[in-house]
């Protein structure tokens, strides 16, 4: 737990699981508004023009809208709907685009690390974090 909060919120203090749930709350919200806002940052055009590709040797690890229900010294503390679809490689494997596109970001963020948004066209893109 100490881990995991005080690398998201490394200046905070006070109780270990009311940070948790505060940035599993307001870090996720204000992340997924940065990842809905790059829509406008789209191609009005298909940039893609193959099927899309999965990560090669890949596994998923989540699907989209699986409830996550976090659990610490045996208590549920917070619980959240997951929105993508994780696939798992093993560590320091690089990212594979799944399909033509342009990098519309790429920089740390938040819950989910560094993060790489690929725009695909018309409103499609795909978002890679580790």
């Amino acid at each position: 737990m100490d881990k995991v909060v005080n690398e998201l919120d490394p200046n905070g203090k006070g109780d270990p699981v009311a940070r948790f749930v505060k940035i599993n709350g307001e870090m996720r919200k204000a992340n997924n508004k940065t990842l809905a806002d790059l829509r406008l940052k789209t191609a009005d055009h298909f940039l893609w023009s193959q099927p899309f590709r999965r990560q090669t040797n890949s596994k998923t690890e989540a699907s989209f809208a699986d409830v996550r229900n976090y659990i610490y010294q045996g208590k549920k503390i917070d619980q959240q709907v997951h929105l993508g679809y994780d696939l798992a490689v093993t560590q320091h494997v690089g990212v594979e685009a799944s399909n033509d596109g342009t990098v519309v970001y790429a920089a740390p963020l938040g819950i989910y690390g560094n993060c790489i948004v690929v725009d695909h066209g018309y409103g499609l893109q795909t978002i890679y974090g580790t």
